[in-house]
């Protein structure tokens, strides 16, 4: 599929963040996904992917964003699809000329849906570090629907899906004890858990379990022979919380500022 800039961008924010959001909030988000996309594109350019058989991206959110078409936004929206698409497409044309540079070139511009209180930086999540993507305040993201969230598996349901992940993990001993944290960042993700004969890092647990993020606590319920999983924030959460931009922009605050708070250090230049 061949687009222009703005209308992947329109797809990319339209798939990626509520259209109920503050204004200023879309408006940081089509920010970030267009520095995101700029960034992702050279960075393809240099390694030729050959799975996106010369595309610059494709829609798969792990690996790049999601993008939705206006058909399939109008189903998500229904009723109310037209509003949304012109609350989106005037949010979009308004901040297209900007982009995120830090050291004259686009940034890793991460996003999340809500993190635990406090952002995570990229090294703890992925080991890399970046100048910009460090932990910053995100308090109001302690009031979010999606801030804490319960997990109930079996033992067999996990036993099930770490064989899967790791083939060679040992669960033997006491079930209360299978799971031992060991480490947890500053911002509460599990960065080492002992899980039988194996160490992971939370984002590997995460993974291989589908838990809503990397900050969790476990308990081992014996009656039921199963864990309860009690994790804090939705998504990786390094970067911008979306969450935390439309309460900052609710508060006031604009585009530029909720994309300075959540991006430390960086440029807001003009394409």
């Amino acid at each position: 599929m061949e687009l222009s800039a703005s209308d992947y961008i329109k797809g990319v924010v339209a798939a990626e963040i509520p259209m109920d959001y503050h204004t200023e909030a879309i408006k940081a988000q089509a920010v970030a996904a267009h520095t995101y996309a700029l960034r992702m594109r050279d960075v393809q350019k240099s390694s030729e992917d050959s799975s996106l058989k010369g595309a610059d991206f494709s829609d798969d959110p792990s690996r790049y964003q999601a993008y939705v078409s206006r058909e399939e936004f109008d189903k998500m929206y229904g009723d109310r699809a037209e509003e949304y698409w012109q609350r989106c497409s005037d949010a979009v044309d308004e901040v297209m000329g900007k982009v995120m540079l830090y050291q004259d070139q686009p940034i890793a511009a991460a996003f999340h849906s809500t993190s635990s209180g406090k952002t995570e930086s990229a090294e703890v999540v992925w080991g890399n570090a970046f100048a910009y993507l460090v932990p910053v305040d995100s308090k109001p993201d302690e009031n979010a629907p999606s801030y804490q969230s319960e997990k109930k598996l079996t033992f067999a349901e996990v036993e099930a899906a770490l064989k899967k992940a790791y083939p060679d993990i040992v669960l033997s001993g006491e079930k209360s004890a299978l799971f031992q944290v060991q480490k947890t960042s500053e911002s509460g993700t599990v960065t080492e858990i002992k899980v039988g004969s194996m160490t992971l890092s939370g984002v590997q647990l995460r993974t291989a379990l589908s838990l809503s993020s990397a900050n969790f606590a476990v308990s081992y319920q014996e009656t039921e022979d199963s864990y309860v999983f009690t994790t804090k924030g939705l998504g990786h959460g390094v970067g911008m919380s979306q969450y935390g931009a439309n309460e900052m922009a609710a508060a006031g605050k604009t585009y530029e500022e909720i994309l300075k708070h959540y991006y430390t250090g960086i440029e807001l230049a003009d394409l």
